[in-house]
């Protein structure tokens, strides 16, 4: 028995598609913020509402361009993980994005203790090493 559809498709589709606005030609005020990622999410949906836009920025954005006034869920960056404590807030705030986590014998406990802390039920971890090995 197959896992694919008859038309090789898997039948899932992700909870979230994300636009990460880095780079040379972000946004530099709330109202470009506001167009661009309004914009990308009537896109989005213009294709099939089976897709959720999302948003995915750094702290300074989210608190200096008003994106947690956006009517799409975020996902913001934090680093580092241990003390600190997020300044992002918003009822559109879904979850962080960490950096750096340690791997200290095989556990990152300490950092998902942390992040879990937060606040934010939809966390990822980035570590620095991408050959970690590491569970809970």
């Amino acid at each position: 028995m197959s896992a694919l559809n008859a038309d090789g498709s898997s039948g899932f589709a992700p909870a979230f598609v994300v636009i990460d606005l880095e780079g040379p030609n972000q946004p530099s005020t709330a109202g470009q913020f506001t167009a661009m990622v309004n914009g990308w999410a009537s896109g989005i949906q213009a294709i099939t509402y089976e897709l959720t836009p999302a948003l995915y920025s750094d702290q300074f954005q989210w608190n200096n361009y008003d994106l947690n006034k956006l009517n799409v869920p975020g996902f913001v960056a934090v680093s580092p993980i241990q003390g600190n404590s997020p300044s992002a807030v918003g009822s559109n705030l879904f979850g962080y994005n960490a950096y750096f986590g340690n791997c200290v014998n095989g556990s990152a406990s300490k950092d998902v203790a942390t992040i879990e802390g937060w606040g934010k039920s939809i966390n990822t971890i980035q570590f620095s090493n991408s050959g970690d090995d590491c569970g809970v």
